[in-house]
């Protein structure tokens, strides 16, 4: 077979080695977790993994292909250097769409901390219910909640906390004084 189709040959052992290689990395600290959120499944290393190996053992098939049919080296080389540009461009560009959309979730929230201060009792609220809805966020909620709940006057914008800090947790203590300042 490495005398009749060579090309084969190297791209099949390359595309084992490096699935072998990204089965095994996955385990690292190495910032995996961007495929990992995309795929969903028990199997998440191994669809990473044959994914990985499958496309380099492609890309190695490509480029021998290119290499042996063409006349001059240079040329082939070039051409193979131009496709790793462009692969390498596009993963670039994929990582980047992917990372901004978290960046963009976090500022949104951020957004509505700060509107947790906001004068406007409307921009209060949605703020409440938007951080409650959201609650996987990195930020303290609950010490938030029950300092607003302390310094609150809408009447409206408390209930919204006292029903946010009833969900976060049972059962619920809130002082009397503040109590008997919200109207039935």
């Amino acid at each position: 077979m490495l005398l009749w189709n060579w090309p084969i040959v190297i791209a099949t052992t390359l595309g084992v080695g490096i699935m072998t290689m990204v089965y095994f990395l996955q385990s690292y600290a190495i910032p995996w977790q961007i495929f990992q959120q995309l795929i969903q499944g028990p199997n998440k290393k191994l669809i990473i993994a044959s994914t990985s190996g499958g496309f380099a053992a492609l890309t190695t098939y490509i480029s021998t292909l290119i290499w042996t049919s063409s006349k001059n080296p240079w040329l082939a080389a070039g051409t193979i250097m131009q496709g790793l540009g462009t692969i390498t461009l596009i993963s670039l560009v994929s990582w980047l769409i992917f990372s901004r959309k978290d960046n963009v979730h976090n500022n949104k929230s951020d957004d509505y901390i700060e509107d947790l201060t906001n004068s406007d009792p409307l921009k209060r609220l949605i703020a409440v219910h938007y951080l409650a809805k959201h609650s996987h966020t990195q930020y303290p909620l609950k010490q938030y909640y029950r300092l607003m709940l302390a310094r609150e006057n809408n009447p409206t914008v408390k209930s919204a906390l006292l029903e946010k800090l009833a969900n976060f947790e049972k059962p619920l203590i809130i002082p009397i004084n503040i109590l008997e300042k919200i109207p039935n």
